[in-house]
């Protein structure tokens, strides 16, 4: 999906987690995030690869935007955040790793939806990980 301004949203949500393997985790992670990517230069008239990506539709914008888009938004539900369904400290720590270092001049925005108050305390303890100009983005 799309926000307003046609950048791609990437939407974390723990709640439906399903892996314990970290490894898989962050494959998917990585992949999801170059999935966005490429959602980034897919413009209305590249039809030919829309159909090598179908899961992605161009922005609901009827014209497309003036600049191309570089930036996505990542988009946190965490309404259902809990201490029983959080992921483990070692793989929150390889997420910030990666968003950091690899995806950090592409992320553009993080939206934390309906957070918790434990997840308040979480992050406060994780934000001394965080580079500035990402903890800027949240």
């Amino acid at each position: 999906c799309y926000d307003r301004f046609g950048r791609p949203v990437v939407v974390f949500d723990n709640s439906v987690q399903n892996t314990q393997n970290e490894a898989d985790q962050m494959k998917f992670l990585s992949y999801c995030f170059d999935l966005a990517c490429k959602a980034m230069v897919l413009s209305p008239s590249q039809s030919s690869q829309k159909k090598l990506m179908p899961q992605i539709s161009s922005p609901p914008s009827a014209t497309p935007p003036t600049s191309p888009i570089t930036k996505h938004v990542i988009f946190m539900r965490l309404d259902r955040f809990s201490i029983l369904n959080n992921p483990p400290m070692s793989t929150t720590k390889m997420t910030l790793e990666a968003l950091m270092n690899v995806y950090c001049e592409r992320m553009g925005l993080v939206i934390c939806y309906n957070c918790p108050q434990y997840f308040v305390m979480v992050y406060r303890l994780l934000s001394g990980l965080i580079d500035k100009k990402t903890k800027g983005k949240v």
